[in-house]
């Protein structure tokens, strides 16, 4: 897949709503209604040029309960903020880092966040999922690979 089409394919959440926002792990959850993005990568959560949060908050925890770390503890502080947010702009730059703004002061900022791993080849980063048609956009280390007819 080529940058001109991924950016046209991204550039179709710009003026969706942010419907939902969910943690599973270190992985953060954005679901636009018909499109939803799972990021795997360094995101971070921003405000008014104050980070609220980052995956990497995820870290810090008891090592016992999975939701008792600071990621779960912002999000559930901050999930209000963040959720019914418009997008307003989206850019994707060489690396292929996302950035996503929205009318309600946040963005959302996935790096990524990784080389060619030493035991693999590449390593899947955030992923952009159409829900009709059913088509990833999954975006690694390295490269953007386009997948279609996706099995559940």
């Amino acid at each position: 897949m080529d940058k001109l089409e991924m950016k046209n394919i991204i550039s179709e959440i710009e003026n969706c709503i942010l419907k939902v926002f969910n943690l599973a792990c270190e992985m953060m959850v954005f679901d636009f209604g018909e499109y939803i993005i799972h990021s795997q990568c360094l995101t971070r959560i921003i405000k008014n040029n104050d980070i609220l949060f980052t995956t990497l908050d995820y870290q810090q925890w008891d090592g016992e309960e999975s939701k008792n770390n600071d990621e779960w503890f912002f999000k559930e502080m901050y999930g209000n903020e963040i959720v019914g947010g418009r997008v307003l702009s989206v850019e994707i730059n060489p690396l292929n880092d996302l950035k996503i703004v929205m009318d309600n002061g946040i963005s959302i900022e996935m790096y990524v966040s990784n080389g060619y791993n030493h035991y693999d080849y590449e390593a899947e980063q955030w992923r952009l999922m159409q829900k009709n048609p059913d088509v990833h956009i999954v975006v690694n280390s390295k490269s953007i690979e386009k997948q279609t007819d996706i099995d559940d």
